[in-house]
């Protein structure tokens, strides 16, 4: 799995290997039935602490585990003694910080063994929660660090974000200086979108980093159009934020270059496919308003028809790809993956710009004709070069065909 080499055992090793592990499960079975049978009564002590430590050091999947060791930190280690004599719950922030940084120094010996546990990563977040000092530029570099072992880690891209959402709460309020970021909310966004850009350089088919890329052009984009102090900080370091649809066409020549290298990479078609089929980005560039036209509904359509000229001059380019693998492919077949990004193109085109293809305003009255021929002429090569989604591809004759029909 994943390029390790399965290693083959003699019977000798086989059956010492059996006799360990036999040892290993009966010390398992005996401190997890130690651990529950303190949980069932209760125990918050400082020796169930240390009993459940042992325990998810050996199995960090645990859940009831872990939640057992919260109940603990809250009822037990989070107490003042005078507070935990009298049976009371009351907090010390004092003591707190310090405790929870011996946990997170803990959970990381158990990220290095087991990266992708999901309750290892909650666990993090609880105890971030928790401290009412989070020293959050730490675990920026921590998770830094570990997307630099592991860059498609998607744990991490998660954690990046919680702790990014994190950072940005902080310097909105007065516990700021508690983080050690100094950074505005600016920077960070920016940050970030320069750093995907970095991973996808190294790597493009890093499908954590075009999605984290997806956010955050839709973060800066939303906010530049609400602050226009932020807007002007953002074009400093980075004018392709200037206008949506220009950065629209820039991306699309960003990721030119990565199609053609590797035509059956998905997860640059499915980030294609969100940048040209998606209502997020879409949606915010028809309604692109930077120009001084006082009639927002002309500028609208103006934005539209460029949108409708962007479109086909993509599909026009995947068709000249598709054209390359087929004539590469030994049986001269269809690429499926240009066919299906074509296919959500044209169904964008129907769903958002029907009317526009209609009128003459476009000179593509007689495009759209032989856009809905071309439409069900890649359903029906998709149904033979991709039988298993046949189904889907006849639904989507149906669908839209009877639309057609209306027209």
């Amino acid at each position: 799995m994943h390029g390790i080499k399965r290693e083959r055992l003699s019977e000798e090793a086989r059956r010492n290997k059996k006799l360990r592990d036999r040892a290993r499960i009966r010390n398992y079975k005996t401190l997890n039935a130690m651990v529950l049978v303190r949980r069932d009564k209760r125990d918050y002590s400082e020796d169930a602490f240390r009993l459940s430590t042992k325990l998810l050091d050996l199995n960090p999947e645990y859940y009831t585990i872990w939640n057992y060791r919260r109940e603990i930190f809250l009822n037990g280690l989070f107490q003042d003694p005078g507070d935990a004599a009298k049976g009371e719950t009351a907090v010390s922030n004092d003591m707190i910080p310090a405790i929870l940084e011996r946990e997170l120094k803990f959970l990381i010996v158990l990220l290095k063994r087991f990266p992708k546990c999901y309750w290892i990563w909650n666990h993090r977040m609880w105890c971030l929660e928790n401290n009412p000092k989070p020293k959050l530029n730490n675990e920026l570099a921590i998770v830094n660090k570990i997307l630099s072992l592991d860059s498609r880690n998607f744990h991490g891209w998660h954690y990046r974000r919680y702790i990014i959402g994190l950072i940005e709460s902080s310097n909105g309020s007065k516990s700021s200086t508690n983080s050690g970021i100094n950074a505005s909310g600016t920077e960070l966004s920016l940050s970030e979108f320069n750093y995907t850009t970095e991973l996808i350089n190294l790597n493009f088919s890093n499908f954590s980093a075009l999605h984290n890329r997806s956010k955050l052009i839709i973060k800066i984009f939303k906010k530049t159009n609400l602050d226009n102090q932020y807007k002007e900080a953002v074009l400093k370091t980075n004018p392709e934020f200037e206008n949506k649809l220009e950065f629209l066409t820039k991306e699309l020549d960003y990721f030119k270059n990565a199609i053609y290298t590797d035509p059956d990479d998905q997860s640059v078609w499915l980030y294609l496919r969100w940048l040209l089929c998606s209502n997020d980005l879409l949606n915010l560039s028809m309604d692109d308003n930077d120009n001084n036209n006082d009639n927002n509904n002309s500028n609208n359509n103006n934005n539209k028809l460029k949108i409708i000229k962007l479109l086909l001059l993509q599909i026009k380019d995947i068709n000249e790809l598709n054209d390359l693998e087929k004539s590469d492919d030994i049986n001269s077949l269809d690429n499926k993956w240009c066919l299906k990004i074509i296919i959500e193109i044209q169904m964008t085109l129907f769903d958002k710009f029907i009317d526009l293809l209609k009128t003459n305003d476009t000179n593509n009255s007689d495009y759209l004709t032989s856009l809905i021929t071309n439409f069900n002429q890649n359903l029906t090569t998709l149904i033979q070069i991709d039988p298993l989604r046949s189904n889907r591809y006849l639904d989507l004759q149906r669908i839209y065909n009877k639309r057609f029909e209306t027209l």
